[in-house]
């Protein structure tokens, strides 16, 4: 693992080389000294996908479940809970490590209000998402769903804990609202898993090269839209989604060439940008989810407010829910 980079690798000559930096020993301001200068003009250098390593030794055995409960204020005895400290299959004990860990490290790396307590908003998130498991413990689908999202969003940092307590307490909504019955209240959570999924496929976008900024413009646009009439393929047609990086990018060098003023924007840590854009969605109203405290806001990429703004016309107009009612 990397724990700060060498100099000599910032004058390497290989635009558009991506290196891979996610889950190494990067502080914050490594990561944001990263994404500075391989988003300044006219830097030449390798490009890097990144991640910000904040964690402190996670849990080892479900043994410690338990203790994690009683931290969160839930009563370790239920049987769901008794049910899979109990577990003996290896896969399913592996799928209740990852909802520990995330329950775990949420609980100890949440940053405190000056009470030292945890914000009441992430209590409550908590606090529904464990009910509703112990409401339904036969429902395996939504715990074995809890255990996917724990799995992708525990690898990184507190920024990373945060959007996957946002997509699990939307999941939990979503079925609480599927037993009620509350047909309203289920349109208005499929619209905010709508935003918050659209907003972590945009970012990614971003570093695939399917979504480039336009400068002249100063807006975003999907790849695909000028890239209609180009093909650099006799024998296929084609298709922008199914190209490979390599591919996109040479789309994106063939318009440069015939002047469109098109940039490629590299996202460092991409969690960073997801919760500022999910934060700004929500103070205009259209994604109905509490504030986020984000704790690493010097490791966003997109600082500019014209791209911020781009970025919010982007998603508006290519996602169209309704505002929150």
């Amino acid at each position: 693992q990397f724990i700060e980079l060498n100099e000599e690798i910032f004058t390497l000559n290989t635009p558009h080389t991506l290196i891979h930096l996610t889950r190494n020993l990067l502080s914050p301001n490594t990561v944001a000294n990263i994404i500075a200068r391989q988003n300044t003009p006219g830097y030449q250098g390798p490009l890097f996908e990144l991640s910000i390593h904040d964690s402190i030794h996670p849990p080892t055995h479900l043994d410690e479940l338990p203790e994690t409960l009683k931290k969160w204020g839930r009563n370790h005895k239920h049987p769901l809970w008794q049910n899979i400290v109990s577990e003996t299959n290896q896969d399913s004990i592996t799928d209740y490590m990852n909802l520990t860990t995330f329950l775990y490290r949420l609980y100890n790396e949440t940053p405190r209000e000056q009470n030292g307590e945890i914000p009441k908003s992430v209590q409550c998130h908590i606090h529904k998402i464990l009910e509703t498991l112990e409401e339904d413990p036969l429902n395996k689908d939504l715990l074995t769903l809890c255990c996917k999202i724990s799995e992708e969003y525990t690898e990184t940092c507190v920024d990373k804990l945060a959007v996957g307590l946002i997509q699990l307490s939307l999941q939990c909504q979503k079925v609480q609202a599927q037993n009620l019955g509350d047909t309203n209240a289920l349109k208005n959570i499929n619209n905010n898993l709508e935003w918050v999924n659209n907003t972590i496929e945009f970012i990614q976008n971003i570093n695939n090269f399917r979504v480039v900024y336009h400068e002249k413009d100063q807006s975003f646009i999907n790849l695909k839209e000028i890239s209609e009439e180009v093909n650099i393929y006799k024998d296929r047609t084609l298709d922008v989604n199914q190209m490979t990086t390599n591919e996109r990018i040479s789309i994106l060098f063939k318009r440069q060439s015939e002047g469109y003023h098109l940039s490629h924007i590299q996202i460092g840590d991409e969690v960073e940008d997801i919760l500022m854009l999910l934060n700004k969605l929500k103070d205009e109203g259209f994604a109905n989810i509490d504030e986020i405290d984000m704790k690493y806001h010097t490791c966003t990429t997109l600082k500019d407010p014209i791209k911020q703004k781009a970025a919010l016309n982007y998603l508006k107009h290519h996602q169209k829910p309704n505002k929150k009612e």
